[in-house]
């Protein structure tokens, strides 16, 4: 009777510590479950306010290319174009637009100040606010891949028009080490290689300093990086000139400058002096027409002053017989 009392017993313990073991687990399994529970609504939460958010976006960055789009229509010169963009700069900004009508901005300040027609100090001006317009840009969007190369190019060619080429080569230089990857990158390099080879020619030292060679190794950076010749075709044209100007001095180019261009006489000018000696002194078959003419007239004078005295006698005649 013991012995079954205590199996019994055993039996009990045993089957309360397996309800117990269930019971942690379940507590365990509820809590997990509530867990994910809790995560799945948050996540779907995040979705909402993302798809929100993105929503905004979508609709302020379709308002601002609208604005942008009301803002330049029927604007065609860069007179009409400078007042708008200026306009709508405010109402775009923090948007996608933001950058492209800074870009846009800069482009026609900078073209307005290539106008010669305009005072010296005008365009200089012009062509200050447009350096500062794509400096800003290179500051506000640095790693921007569609707009930072291009910022850089326009403003170190505002740099070039206004002589500064060290601030030139400062901007192209910044450029072609942040966007090593990007495929402007050999335009910069020729770029480079060009503010190289203006700021020796504006030092009067020619080719013959430091600067020639370092134009040298950035043009063949250039071209040597450009994986497709078609690409850009005007700029490769201009970088293999620069080249061939900064090859081994030769013969034709002894001291590496571009010989000035000399004005050749027109025909006209040549044959003026001789043209006038013809007419002082003309000479057998080289007379010209209007000496030959002088010569007629010369001859007829002559044949009347001859015939005078004979009608003078005839007149006399006539008098005496009446």
């Amino acid at each position: 009777m013991a012995a079954t009392d205590a199996t019994t017993t055993t039996a009990e313990t045993g089957s309360t510590q397996d309800a117990n073991k269930l019971d942690s687990y379940s507590g365990i399994v509820s809590f997990v479950v509530m867990g994910l529970g809790a995560l799945l609504i948050v996540a779907v939460i995040v979705l909402l306010v993302m798809r929100q958010v993105e929503i905004r976006r979508l609709a302020t960055a379709q308002a601002s290319w609208d604005e942008v789009f009301q803002a330049l229509k029927e604007k065609d010169t860069f007179k009409e174009r400078i007042p708008a963009l200026e306009g709508i700069w405010d109402k775009v900004k923090g948007s996608d637009a933001h950058p492209f009508v800074m870009l846009k901005l800069g482009n026609a300040l900078f073209e307005d100040g290539l106008k010669f027609e305009k005072p010296p100090a005008e365009r200089r001006e012009s062509i200050e606010k447009a350096k500062k317009v794509f400096e800003l840009v290179l500051k506000e969007y640095p790693n921007n891949s569609a707009y930072g190369p291009l910022a850089a190019q326009n403003a170190g060619l505002c740099a070039e028009q206004l002589q500064d080429f060290d601030g030139a080569l400062a901007i192209y230089t910044k450029a072609a080490t942040d966007f090593e990857d990007h495929f402007l990158y050999p335009q910069l390099c020729y770029q480079i290689a060009r503010a190289h080879w203006l700021k020796a020619r504006q030092s009067g030292g020619g080719v013959e300093d430091g600067a020639r060679e370092e134009a040298r190794k950035w043009v063949e950076r250039a071209l040597k990086d450009s994986t497709d010749p078609g690409f850009g075709n005007t700029w490769r044209q201009q970088a293999e000139y620069l080249g061939s100007l900064l090859e081994n001095l030769g013969p034709a180019l002894p001291d590496g400058r571009i010989p000035e261009r000399r004005v050749k006489k027109t025909e006209s000018e040549g044959t003026e002096g001789k043209t006038g000696e013809a007419k002082d002194e003309p000479k057998g078959e080289e007379k010209t027409g209007a000496a030959k003419t002088e010569e007629a007239k010369t001859e007829e004078a002559k044949t009347e002053a001859k015939t005078e005295p004979a009608k003078t006698e005839d007149a006399k005649t006539e008098a005496k017989t009446e």
